[in-house]
């Protein structure tokens, strides 16, 4: 019973996702991943879908799909903002896992298309994001490391994940989360 309802669950979210985000397969699956290895088991996904008037608030636009709330009977455990940022061609995927305190936990890959520049994909460089505030900036070749052959993907991850802790921030502020 309780493997059936995790299971439909899971149907449901990949259900809502694909309706709502523009995620290939592999995506999506990379993200029913991350969640699950983050939550384990018996946690609820909602998503949250931002007004128009705080929309214009926002440092950076945000989809339908882009932030789910998390939850563990019945109370707040966190965050997964889906977000795309440039790459030298073309653009990817990546999922933020803020806890209930909005610091990131986690930050995944879900699908990267461009040919050049996939080592921001890697764990050990993607670790670089976990532990941090909400107000804690990045800076590239600062306090990120710099990576041969990715500058652009590099730079292009950091100048994002600044622009989703600002939109985090904000609704924040607004009381949204």
């Amino acid at each position: 019973m309780k493997k059936t309802l995790t299971f439909m669950l899971l149907l449901c979210v990949v259900t809502l996702f694909a309706k709502e985000l523009p995620l290939s397969k592999f995506g999506h699956k990379k993200l029913m991943e991350l969640i699950k290895d983050t939550y384990e088991e018996d946690y609820s996904i909602t998503s949250l879908v931002v007004n128009d008037e705080l929309q214009r608030q926002l440092a950076k636009g945000m989809p339908n799909g882009s932030l789910y709330i998390i939850k563990k009977g019945g109370s707040k455990v966190g965050y997964v903002y889906i977000s795309q940022a440039e790459g030298r061609t073309e653009t990817f995927d990546y999922a933020v896992v803020f806890d209930r305190n909005l610091t990131t936990e986690q930050v995944k890959m879900l699908d990267y298309r461009p040919p050049y520049g996939g080592a921001v994909a890697s764990r050990f460089w993607l670790k670089q994001f976990a532990n941090k505030g909400i107000g804690e900036r990045f800076e590239f070749r600062k306090n990120v490391d710099a990576l041969s052959g990715a500058t652009i993907s590099a730079t292009s991850i950091v100048d994002d994940m600044n622009l989703i802790k600002k939109n985090m921030a904000i609704l924040h502020q607004q009381g949204v989360i």
